[in-house]
């Protein structure tokens, strides 16, 4: 997980206490080294001071960090370089060295290594301009002095050879052009060496990766003693902490004051005897910190510390009255506070136990006020062994008390009306986790009208529960209790809690005999884990997250009282930013994302806002259809932060259509198109942008010289439109060679009429079996498949080939003789037309074909021979 980074100061004031008359030991100071974090040039490298106090250097090949001595540490400086081997399937050589400020760059053919020497850590980032292989991207980087080992996929601890951590390497980041966020991991490549991969399939380039060098520094204690067990307890309001060290000498509280990123320290001890165990309860409020004191003689001890112009003792307290452990637990809210004496033998009762409260005067003084014990209270029940305040109400756990079994647990509310607190609710678990051995209250934590408190477990399979209770109206209810998946009974989850809002931090400290710290965000009214932090320094026996601390801030503070630091079993306390606090980047963010000037859950890309009032830290995804900066023209989606990819133009601004996931502006006539929704036009024709549907036979879009204008065409049809036919023949004509020849159809460039005979299938016939394949007028002469004419004159043919003379007359279309006529077109050549309507021979020196010569008057002939030529005739023959 990603640490906070520590610049540690150590500052006090020697506290004049009244009812202490020793005053406090000076204070060591230890100030970091400021010198400024822009890089020089500097025999053939770029050379800088990190502002956390380590040596910054990058030559043509690689970065190196010079990190100073550990506390308690005399060992000497131990030395990072970090040199990249592979990006993609380049292998790495020296770079072109550019400075500029505070940045570094190492140019090479297709990328960039750049460095950023900030406040927080070292940036170490690539931009890679073009591929270089195949998907995903790996990037491989070699370190010496120092190896590598994961903590998580997006987090790497870097180890000294004693297996302390010096540097973390995390919060990997990439960006393509577009802002799109693209999936990231760390991969462990052995030796101790690390290969980052990059899913970049459809990214734009240039992309960006950038993971970022943290110190792993952490808060120590400035009289650190062997076991001392600084960070057992913790406490934390706005920029001021507080941390017990209850072992260390005969006890010491430390107050911890974050300034921007450095935090002072100033050492608190009354100066007790007797191993009193101070701080083993501590408490903060505003300015001023609280101590308890247990063990000490005379039942126990509470110091109370306020800030004028240093720390000073503001009250020394001891019990008014025979008892024992008071001081094992504190808390405070403006003017009040309650101390806890679990032990005492209060109403004769063995170790029933009691509280104390008191309340600040306007002098500053510190009285007593009333003395509280539970109407059911019984022997052994610890009351007091938890207290919570907060405004009028007042929490307090009973872990042993007994329902029907031993040892259930109960909590106690009161209620302040003046200086009066009263009675006013008991709260105990469900009957259905009410165990034997549960002792619920025995860990407790209050935020307003929300109070949650640890319920131990019955089985080592099933973590302890966390049980909530809300006050509605007056009234304090259970909602909610819940097991975690992942942790057992015997990791004690929830000996440490801390409450703010709708966040729960709950630490198991024993989980793998390491420590684990587990964060609980309410989500639509479920509680749900959304964080893990892994103790950044494992050893077995640690009590990492023994004790958290979280203030309204996100601010988080994680005990360890039994961290070795310089070989000493010391105790330290880690920082975390979580989700919500104001960041710069991920390396000051527990997540190690910061997204929208926040840290933040969960990668909240461009359809995502972590930075919603209210809901700070938790990453708000954006409505469906909804256009927002760094994802246009694509459309949010409603269901991922991420820039989605397209599906088809409705996931895509007005004016735009989607190709192969990305939206890309509507094409211009002309253009080559794919189908209509990519053009302005609508119509995309011949793979182009057109002017209209263009959708006649011989039209076309793509003709050069006038792409995107329909336009009529020569030759062959375009595209894929209907093709000119084949030769095609009706009505006793062929066509053929159809081509476009300026219409808007195909038109044939050959015309044939069939006569004499009649069309076939594409085409005229050339032969006939029968006179149906002949033209009217027309007979089929079977043996030369000829058609031959009906009638020639005055001869008719008939099918089988005979024929018949028509003699004087002609012949109709349809194959019979004329038997009389009308005009002489209806008679044989050399014959005319009777006045009776009989073909005769046209009398010599006559030429008209239509009617016979009529003799005048005075010439009248004997026209008796008539009637004998027309009686030869009726005798005729037919001729075969």
């Amino acid at each position: 997980m990603r640490h906070y980074v520590l610049a540690l100061a150590l500052s006090g004031i020697a506290a004049a206490a009244a009812c202490s008359p020793d005053p406090l030991p000076a204070p060591r100071v230890d100030s970091p080294r400021f010198a400024g974090s822009e890089f020089h040039a500097s025999r053939g490298a770029a050379r800088a001071v990190s502002p956390l106090g380590y040596s910054v250097s990058v030559d043509e090949s690689a970065l190196e960090l010079r990190l100073p001595e550990l506390r308690h540490d005399t060992t000497t400086m131990h030395t990072l370089r970090a040199r990249s081997t592979r990006v993609g399937e380049r292998e790495v050589t020296a770079g072109a060295l550019r400075i500029e400020g505070e940045r570094a760059t190492l140019a090479r053919p297709g990328f960039d290594e750049w460095f950023v020497n900030g406040a927080r850590g070292v940036e170490h980032g690539y931009t890679l301009y073009e591929a270089s292989g195949p998907e995903p991207i790996r990037i491989e980087v070699d370190f010496e002095g120092l190896a590598a080992t994961l903590s998580s996929p997006s987090h790497a601890v870097l180890r000294d050879d004693a297996g302390r951590a010096r540097l973390h390497y995390q919060g990997p980041r990439a960006e393509d052009a577009t802002g799109k966020t693209l999936p990231i991991v760390f991969e462990e490549a052995g030796g101790g060496d690390l290969r980052m991969v990059i899913e970049a399939k459809g990214a734009r380039y240039p992309i960006t990766v950038d993971p970022t060098f943290v110190p792993a520094t952490t808060i120590t204690s400035s009289g650190a003693t062997h076991q001392g067990e600084f960070g057992y307890s913790l406490d934390i309001d706005g920029d001021v902490a507080v941390a017990g060290a209850y072992f260390e000498g005969n006890g010491a509280i430390y107050v911890l004051e974050l300034d921007g990123i450095t935090w002072t320290e100033t050492r608190l001890d009354p100066m007790l005897g007797g191993h009193p165990y101070f701080g083993r309860a501590v408490a903060a409020d505003g300015d001023t910190v609280v101590g308890g004191a247990p063990n000490h003689a005379g039942g126990g001890f509470v110091g109370v510390y306020r800030k004028t112009m240093g720390w000073t003792v503001e009250a020394s307290i001891t019990p008014s009255q025979a008892t024992e452990q008071f001081g094992a637990a504190v808390d405070i809210d403006g003017n009040w506070l309650a101390v806890g004496a679990p032990n005492e033998d209060a109403g004769g009762m063995n170790q029933a136990g009691a509280v104390y409260l008191y309340e600040r005067d306007q002098s500053n003084l510190w009285q007593p006020g009333p003395r509280l014990v539970p109407d059911d209270g019984g022997p052994n029940d610890h009351f007091g062994t938890t207290v919570a305040i907060a405004g009028d109400q007042l929490i307090v756990g009973a872990p042993d008390f007994d329902f029907s079994a031993n040892d259930e647990g109960q909590l106690y509310v009161f209620e302040r009306s003046g200086s009066n607190w009263t009675q006013v609710d008991k709260l105990s678990a469900p009957l259905p986790i009410r165990r034997s051995a549960a002792k619920l209250g025995r860990v407790t934590d209050l935020d307003g009208n929300r109070l949650v408190a640890t319920n131990r477990s019955s089985t080592p399979s099933s973590s302890d529960e966390i049980v909530v209770f809300e006050r509605s109206g007056g009234t304090w209810g259970l909602v909610d209790y819940f097991v975690t998946p992942g942790f057992g009974g015997q990791d004690e989850l929830g000996d440490g809690l801390s409450l703010v809002g709708d966040r729960l931090v709950a630490g198991a400290w024993a989980y793998m005999l390491e420590g684990r710290v587990v964060i609980y965000d309410l989500v639509l009214g479920t509680w749900q884990v959304t964080q893990l932090i892994d103790n950044p320094t494992p050893l077995v026996n640690d009590y990492f997250g023994r004790s958290v601390a979280l203030n309204a801030e996100g601010l988080l503070l994680v005990g360890d009282p039994r961290d070795i630091q310089g070989g000493l079993e010391t105790g330290a306390v880690y920082v975390y930013p979580l989700v919500g606090d104001p960041c710069t980047s991920g390396d000051t963010c527990a997540t190690g994302l910061c997204d929208d000037t926040v840290c933040c859950d969960m990668p909240c890309g461009p359809c995502g806002d972590c930075n919603v009032a209210g809901m700070e830290g938790q990453c708000q995804i954006f409505a469906e259809g909804e256009e927002v900066t760094g994802c246009s023209p694509n459309l949010c989606d409603g269901t991922t932060a991420e820039c989605p990819a397209c599906v088809d133009e409705m996931d895509c601004v007005a004016g735009h259509f989607c190709d192969a996931g990305t939206c890309l502006p509507l094409l211009a006539n002309g253009e080559t198109c794919a189908a209509a929704g990519q053009c302005m036009s609508g119509l995309c024709v011949d793979g182009v942008c057109c002017s209209s549907s263009c959708d006649a036979q011989c039209q076309a879009c793509d003709v050069a010289g006038s792409l995107g204008t329909c336009t009529n065409v020569m030759g062959a049809p375009h595209g894929n439109r209907m093709p000119c036919s084949g030769p095609t023949c009706s009505e006793d004509v062929a066509y053929d060679d159809y081509q476009c020849a300026g219409g808007l159809t195909c038109e044939p460039q050959t015309i044939t009429p069939c006569s004499p005979f009649v069309c076939g299938e594409t085409s005229c016939r050339v032969d006939c079996a029968s006179s149906s394949q002949c033209q009217e007028g027309f007979v089929c002469r079977i043996q030369t498949g000829e058609c031959l004419s009906v009638c020639d004159g005055s001869t008719v043919t008939f099918p089988d080939g005979s024929q018949e003379d028509c003699g004087a007359y002609r012949c109709t279309a349809a194959g019979e003789c004329y038997s009389n006529c009308t005009s002489g077109v209806q008679c044989s050549d050399g014959y005319a037309c009777s006045p009776d309507g009989a073909c005769i021979p046209r009398p010599e020196g006559t030429d008209s074909p239509s009617c016979a010569a009529r003799p005048s008057r005075s010439d009248r002939r004997d026209w008796s021979w008539v009637a004998l030529l027309v009686a030869g005739f009726v005798a005729r023959r037919r001729r075969r």
